[in-house]
């Protein structure tokens, strides 16, 4: 190790997640023989959104860690990321057998509970850390985001029945009225059929209620992507969502699978979401690079690239993208972007990573 673990956790708390990563050997390094080390490590892939990194040693070492209140918050709160809410469930309720009265704990319980719809349960809790923590920001956060979940449930509720299944697929119809896109739900909904008649994921699958069903899909959208089965992984991400809608590792997977098929906006559009959601990872910050200097908007390339730069400063793509960003800024011969223009998506020689 070149690390001791005192001057691992100063390079951790220096924010130097990429220097903590790259300190082990990754071929040699063995979880269970420095548990400590892997703990510390699981903790900077967190920090990058790096989930499924930080998962796969978090669950190597955890019988090293039954009784620490630290490692169960990061180990729940990392399997929530991942999708799994009901483990990430059981973690919290451990640690908070330890220590029932940690602020911090029982603010990331109670986001849990709202992704699990127990939104009685994570109000509870939230209302009682306000009224003895009035100024914890992220507690206020929660609850409003709880409050606009639980509003999103009565809308769903009272929908009427005619409306319920539509899927916004224009954004043109947000300047007509409720009625209006009521009466027009059949024709989209029959446009829909005709568009695609092959059979559906939802004709084969049943709905999504168990939590751990959906970590499951979620995995087999990944192995889809890598499989090439582009078409399938999406229609996988879809019934994800329906059970976790604000994953980050569900925008990502589907914004891999987008680019495998050329649909540069839509995974554009998905890569942001995936960043609002927490996600932190050099791939995502490249991706949104070349998909910035495909329509030549090099002033956006060189903020993404800042961006990446302050995540893994030795990114071994580093070099090449600041070549094409700065060839794009400097040539008179290219046309810049413009919003007025049709977004295009021309052939490049590097695409974006998938």
């Amino acid at each position: 190790m070149s690390y001791s673990i005192s001057g691992l956790l100063d390079t951790f708390r220096a924010n130097r997640y990429h220097d903590v990563i790259n300190s082990i050997d990754q071929e040699s390094f063995s979880s269970t023989d420095h548990p400590v080390i892997a703990n510390i490590v699981a903790a900077a892939y967190f920090k990058l959104g790096e989930f499924p990194s930080a998962l796969s040693l978090l669950s190597e070492i955890e019988s090293c860690f039954v009784d620490d209140i630290d490692y169960l918050i990061l180990y729940g709160s990392c399997l929530r990321r991942c999708g799994n809410l009901d483990r990430a469930d059981i973690q919290f309720k451990r640690a908070l057998k330890l220590n029932p009265s940690s602020p911090n704990l029982l603010n990331n319980y109670a986001n849990l509970l709202i992704d699990l719809r127990r939104l009685d349960e994570a109000e509870n809790i939230l209302s009682d850390l306000l009224t003895t923590n009035p100024s914890y920001d992220d507690a206020i956060l929660n609850l409003q985001r709880l409050r606009e979940r639980r509003q999103s449930f009565v809308l769903e509720s009272d929908q009427p029945a005619s409306a319920k299944g539509w899927a916004m697929g224009n954004p043109l119809l947000l300047a007509f009225s409720q009625d209006e896109v009521v009466q027009a739900a059949p024709l989209l909904n029959q446009a829909s059929k005709n568009k695609a008649p092959q059979s559906k994921l939802s004709d084969s699958l049943p709905s999504v209620q168990d939590h751990q069903l959906a970590a499951d899909q979620l995995k087999l959208a990944q192995q889809a992507v890598l499989d090439g089965r582009y078409d399938f992984a999406l229609q996988l991400c879809s019934q994800v969502k329906h059970s976790l809608p604000d994953l980050a590792v569900v925008y990502e997977c589907a914004s891999d699978a987008y680019i495998a098929k050329k649909l540069f906006n839509q995974a554009e559009i998905c890569i942001l979401h995936s960043l609002q959601f927490g996600a932190k990872s050099a791939k995502l910050f490249i991706n949104l690079i070349s998909l910035a200097c495909m329509r030549s908007d090099f002033g956006l390339a060189q903020h993404y690239f800042e961006l990446l730069l302050s995540i893994d400063s030795e990114h071994s793509a580093l070099p090449q993208l600041r070549k094409q960003i700065q060839h794009g800024l400097q040539s008179q011969a290219r046309d810049l972007f413009r919003f007025d223009a049709a977004w295009a998506a021309p052939d490049v020689s590097r695409k974006p990573e998938s």
